[in-house]
């Protein structure tokens, strides 16, 4: 696993270790306690081989990094990585390609057809968005270190590119921990993009059903709202017949479940407080995803053995309710959904079979899918299926309105004196989502409202052109733009492009030029020590991989000092470079700190000197 770029600083002390190995440890056991997997931890500190247990567990893998300082720790199970010094997940960056710059004499192709496809493909969006890593709740298999954190500051401001998946299925949850000694109350905002549920036994939902319980939850502002209308008498029903058929579990209970507070014992809660206190945590939905992904933890796994949950859990086809799991200052309209498909688990935690139920949106008919076999199911089917994970899709009537209506205005093709230029990608999400957002045409113009010069070659890939009734129509209901009437290459972006190119050009040049002098070097006197992963963001740049040029040379992970001198620091990720390279890099990007290495001058034995005197006098003499 190599450093990636990153906005947390530690990446550097990670060492080289493959996937192979991370998945031999992944069978092993905790090296304090034994125990085994799934939510084991590797430490990733250079030259560490620690496995311990998580938070499921005693946490050893917590306690080994608060004993040795060692930041970053991945899951093997999930392969994600966490920064303990940072408190976050850490996310790689994603960086797209750029493209050469466009000759002077392009010219956008014109009245491109119009048209609504039927299937788009979508680019990344090429939107920034400030410093805020977000971290996730967790899953059964192991899920991240739910710790309260502050995000660390940062080697440049680094871009941030949301994709089609981001925008289908993210959502942001609002987790809250107050200390029941002074009442402060810590809020983070985390991102997921699946709820895992907890299927609840006999006495959680005891608890869950329970007057005194509701009403706990209700004063905390946490999840009982789900259960307040049932009374006692209806409590009671159906806690007795829990106990001949076994415990009647809805999705509901499974949902009251995950948002209910938990409480926190003898836990160090704040970090500028180090004392051990007790406190709450709940937590509640700020923004709902478009589709909502929910897995059932439906295996369980103890020390020596794992085992599955057959328990039954009733589900909704249509309108799940998500009310009384909505923050209060949630901007959410639409909080209900209808089921989309449904997968299913057959066998023993340690073997068995999967099966998809789907619903068809042409006919609104419902189809099992067992590998190359597809069926037609009725919906009872369906509704009785021993369920795993649910796709949620929401449900906005309005929404189907508003699409029929332009389609209605699409076939009268009203006569337009302006045409409108629309991204295709909203267009999309104005096709199949309940809430498609503003209008946003950012993915094909640049700041200055011209067509991004890199993109203009495939232009007519993203753009539809619509007439003025349809986009007087778009533009009312959801507002954004900007209204694109005339398509043209922006001409600063293009001198900018032009500009950039030819640095790059000339800097790559000019480094293979000093490199190659470098190499034609019997004995250099001198090396000089560069951090390779601010070379390899160089390196990026001037080979058109990425838009950006890196920030100043960074050689402080590389770099110790010992007795007032900056040595290289070993085992360092760094390269070798002449004085001249050095020098030059340096005049661009500037940073340090300058690290010199001289190697060592070859050792020249008594007798050869001697002979070398005797012929040297034996000359003069003659």
């Amino acid at each position: 696993m190599s450093a990636l770029s990153s906005d947390c600083p530690h990446l550097e002390s990670v060492g080289e270790i493959t996937k192979e190995e991370l998945i031999q440890k992944s069978h092993g056991t905790c090296q304090d306690c034994k125990v085994r997997g799934p939510n084991l931890w590797a430490c990733l500190e250079n030259r560490c081989s620690y496995v311990g247990c998580g938070e499921s567990h005693v946490d050893h893998s917590t306690i080994h990094s608060q004993d040795t300082k060692h930041c970053l720790t991945v899951n093997l199970t999930t392969l994600r990585v966490w920064c303990y010094t940072c408190s976050k997940e850490v996310f790689l960056d994603r960086k797209l390609g750029s493209h050469s710059p466009l000759p002077n004499d392009f010219k956008i192709p014109g009245n491109p057809t119009l048209k609504i496809p039927l299937v788009t493909v979508f680019d990344a969006l090429d939107i920034e968005v400030e410093e805020d890593e977000l971290k996730t709740r967790g899953n059964e298999t192991g899920g991240l270190k739910p710790t309260l954190s502050t995000n660390c500051s940062v080697h440049k401001k680094h871009k941030k590119y949301r994709s089609v998946i981001s925008d289908i299925f993210d959502g942001t949850i609002i987790s809250s921990v107050q200390c029941l000694t002074c009442d402060r109350v810590s809020v983070t905002l985390e991102t997921f993009q699946d709820l895992s549920l907890p299927i609840p036994g006999k006495e959680d939902l005891a608890k869950l059903h329970s007057a005194s319980h509701q009403t706990s939850l209700v004063k905390a502002g946490s999840c009982g709202e789900a259960y307040a209308p049932q009374g006692w008498i209806a409590f009671f029903v159906e806690y007795f017949k829990s106990w001949f058929w076994g415990p009647i579990v809805t999705l509901q209970d499974c949902l009251a479940a995950f948002f209910a507070r938990d409480e926190l014992k003898g836990k160090p809660l704040f970090k500028i407080c180090l004392l051990l206190r007790n406190g709450v945590k709940f937590c509640k939905v700020q923004n709902f995803p478009e589709i909502l992904c929910i897995h059932l933890k439906r295996f369980r796994h103890e020390l020596m053995f794992s085992t599955k949950i057959g328990t039954h859990v009733s589900f909704p086809l249509e309108g799940l309710d998500l009310q009384p799991f909505v923050a209060k200052d949630s901007p959410a309209q639409i909080v209900t959904y209808d089921l989309l498909s449904v997968i299913c688990h057959h066998g023993t935690a340690s073997s068995g079979h999967y099966i998809a139920y789907c619903r068809n949106n042409l006919n609104n008919l419902w189809y099992e899918f067992d590998d190359q076999s597809v069926t037609e199911v009725p919906e009872s089917t369906v509704q009785n299926a021993e369920a795993y994970v649910l796709f949620y899709r929401k449900s906005n009537e309005e929404a189907r309105r508003e699409r029929q209506r332009v389609s209605s205005l699409l076939t009268m093709m009203e006569p337009s004196l302006l045409q409108f230029y629309i991204s295709r990608q909203w267009l999309n999400k104005f096709k199949t989502f309940a809430e498609p957002g503003p209008i946003s045409n950012n993915d094909f113009l640049c700041m200055h409202g011209g067509v991004l010069p890199h993109k203009a070659g495939f232009i007519e890939d993203l753009i539809v052109m619509l007439p003025q009734n349809i986009w007087d129509t778009l533009y009312s209901r959801f507002g954004g733009g900007p209204a694109v009437n005339h398509l043209y290459v922006c001409h600063t972006c293009q001198i900018e492009a032009e500009k950039t190119e030819k640095r790059r050009k000339t800097e790559l040049e000019m480094f293979i030029r000093l490199n190659r002098a470098f190499q034609e070097e019997e004995s250099p006197s001198i090396f000089y020590c560069i951090s390779m992963q601010w070379f390899r963001e160089w390196e990026g740049f001037v080979k058109g991989k990425d838009s950006d040029p890196p920030g100043p040379i960074d050689n402080t992970k590389i770099a110790v000092t010992k007795c007032s001198n900056v040595i290289l620091k070993q085992g360092a990720d760094s390269g070798q470079i002449s004085e001249e390279t050095w020098n030059f890099l340096q005049s661009i990007y500037g940073g340090g700190p300058e690290i010199m290495l001289r190697p060592p001058v070859a050792p020249v034995e008594l007798d050869v000197l001697q002979t070398e005197e005797k012929i040297e006098l034996e000359t003069r003499s003659l």
